[in-house]
């Protein structure tokens, strides 16, 4: 019966008082490293979802311009088929009208031709006259 108390037994809470000590430090760095991992995830998720609306943006400014070129491309289509009807239009016009010069040109000529047979009937006919005259004076 010993009523002092062994050495052993005063390192006994000693060692638990150490142990716990070690367990609190082991179990506060862990939560610090899960803390810091949190925080680096948050960032790295964070960072992909910058990432993703730009993607997004990208998408429909993309989408955006397509649909803008098709209706261009439609718009410029029409444009075309109009700029086709109206060269068909002119070159109806153009041929009509080179017809129409044709036989301007043609009537013009025959219209030249017979000033000229005129105007070669009216000397011949004015030299006759003064020949008439002429002889007419000489008979006289």
């Amino acid at each position: 019966m010993n009523s002092a108390p062994s050495t052993n037994d005063a390192a006994f809470p000693l060692q638990i008082q150490e142990e716990l000590l070690n367990q609190v430090r082991y179990w506060t760095t862990q939560a610090e490293l899960k803390e810091k991992l949190n925080q680096e995830y948050d960032l790295k998720i964070n960072e992909q979802e910058r990432i993703i609306d730009a993607l997004h943006k990208q998408r429909r400014l993309r989408e955006e311009n397509e649909e803008r070129q098709k209706e261009d491309q439609w718009n410029l289509e029409l444009q075309n088929q109009e700029l086709r009807n109206q060269n068909v239009d002119l070159q109806a016009q153009l041929s009509k009208a080179t017809h129409e010069n044709a036989k301007v040109q043609k009537a013009f000529a025959t219209a030249t031709e017979q000033v000229e047979q005129l105007k070669d009937k009216e000397e011949k006919t004015s030299s006759q006259l003064e020949i008439t005259k002429s002889r007419h004076e000489q008979d006289m």
